[in-house]
């Protein structure tokens, strides 16, 4: 599962949460943003799996629905660990020269 399906499985528009991020100035403010939606986006799975959790839903979808929203969740706090990591790396950078070039994967 990518991210944007991790997303998705919670009902959240990846463009729009991008978007929001960009309109902080700084990348500290842009970390702290996106560790506040990684922990709404837990609160919305944690209720989901318990609606979802094989035990309480005899649907039989129900096993397959819990366990996208495990992964969902666990794609969303490792993408939201490695931006906060990134972000520090980039803020730890001092400039030598003109121009610094970063490339991301």
């Amino acid at each position: 599962m990518d991210l944007r399906g991790a997303w998705e499985v919670l009902g959240y528009d990846l463009d729009e949460l991008i978007c929001a991020l960009k309109s902080y100035p700084t990348v500290e403010e842009r970390v702290e943003a996106a560790e506040r939606a990684c922990r709404k986006a837990k609160k919305i799975a944690k209720g989901k799996m318990a609606k979802n959790h094989p035990d309480v839903n005899q649907d039989p979808d129900a096993v397959s629905r819990f366990r996208n929203i495990q992964k969902a969740m666990e794609v969303i706090t490792g993408d939201t660990e490695q931006l906060r990591e990134s972000m520090q790396a980039i803020e730890s950078l001092e400039p030598r020269g003109d121009l610094v070039i970063l490339i991301y994967k």
